[in-house]
């Protein structure tokens, strides 16, 4: 797996839904223990081992050889190995196919494709005499093929020319970094975070049990937008109190686990844009620009089948050159990916 939380998250896969125990599943947490495997100091016996891409890499560095890494799966006696989100980490993957020797090996991913163009021709090679396997749609027969309305929504920060020049573009160009800390946070006027708080009360006053997740560029913002949006639980003309919370790398374990259960949870891509399993989520607003359609499929299909018809915003800055035709590109992803398209404006009101 790519991230430590869903490596957690397939142990308790493994142990509620498939019947396994502690006994029969490890999970390898330091490299310091790969070596042990790999000079034969420590010999586990059990069904299966869960390890993280970083686990492996540090395990790596501790043995120092490529050949000498073979004994890994070897003195472990493995016969299958099964990469999650096989999209992600491609050359850890291209390295643990030269090292893991094994009979049969499984690739997961529901976007078979890398966001680079260079890389994605290698990653088309390196698979082209793979089988692929889909879920029979025998499965999905009560659902239907489209459910979440794609909805832009055009705000103006009015960012000045020269700060777009030099501090949003710069010299390589834009990316979720420049934009959050130079056009969402750099805005006195709070322009997306006023978005989103309208988004959110429209939502809720048409639903009350919706479920929001916000993307936000940086980790700062998330917290912002937190205590911004806290102000709607104040609001005497708002009917419910909403349970706010982040996720993000500042968070401990336990207190990323239970955001997964609040009303709205602020977020970036990074944090719980792939492979982070957030059950219920009903819309999305995204302020997190990006361009890679590879990204675009992921963030889309954080909104699972719930049944009701869902909504994804994707906010982007009309006085942003860049984030315009950013939009534009992953809109031509997006629109045929959804059920409805629509394009609305945030005008801020005197009362707000």
């Amino acid at each position: 797996m790519h991230r430590d939380n869903l490596r957690k998250q397939w142990a308790k896969s493994l142990y509620d839904m498939n019947g396994f125990s502690s006994k029969e599943v490890h999970e390898i947490e330091s490299g310091e223990e790969i070596l042990d495997i790999v000079t034969g100091d420590y010999k586990p016996d059990y069904d299966v081992y869960l390890i993280t891409h970083a686990t492996f890499r540090a395990g790596l560095n501790r043995v120092g050889s490529l050949n000498a890494m073979e004994k890994f799966t070897e003195n472990l006696g493995i016969g299958m190995k099964i990469i999650d989100e096989a999209h992600l980490e491609f050359r850890d993957t291209l390295t643990m196919d030269a090292v893991m020797n094994v009979k049969r090996n499984l690739y997961l991913t529901a976007t078979n494709a890398r966001s680079s163009k260079d890389e994605n021709a290698i990653f088309k090679y390196v698979f082209a005499n793979t089988l692929f396997y889909k879920e029979s749609r025998a499965m999905y027969d009560n659902r239907p093929k489209k459910w979440v309305d794609y909805v832009t929504v055009c705000v103006n920060t009015h960012c000045k020319p020269n700060i777009y020049r030099y501090r949003v573009v710069g010299a390589k160009n834009m990316n979720s970094a420049t934009y959050g800390k130079w056009v969402i946070n750099y805005d006195k006027n709070h322009t997306h975070f006023k978005a989103c708080r309208e988004l959110v009360r429209q939502t809720y006053n048409d639903d009350s049990k919706s479920k929001m997740l916000i993307f936000m560029p940086l980790i700062d913002l998330c917290e912002k937008c937190q205590e911004f949006l806290f102000s709607l639980n104040n609001d005497p003309t708002f009917d419910y109190e909403l349970d706010i919370r982040t996720i993000n790398s500042r968070n401990s374990k336990s207190e990323n686990e239970r955001a997964k259960q609040a009303d709205i949870i602020i977020t970036t891509i990074g944090s719980a844009g792939t492979g982070t399993d957030i059950p219920g989520i009903t819309d999305i607003i995204c302020c997190s620009p990006f361009v890679s359609v590879v990204t675009s499929k992921q963030v889309f299909g954080r909104i699972r089948y719930i049944p009701k018809k869902c909504h994804y915003y994707d906010i982007y800055d009309e006085s942003v050159l860049m984030d315009k035709i950013w939009m534009k590109s992953r809109a031509r992803t997006l629109r045929p990916l959804a059920l409805n398209s629509y394009d609305i404006a945030y005008v801020e009101s005197e009362n707000t």
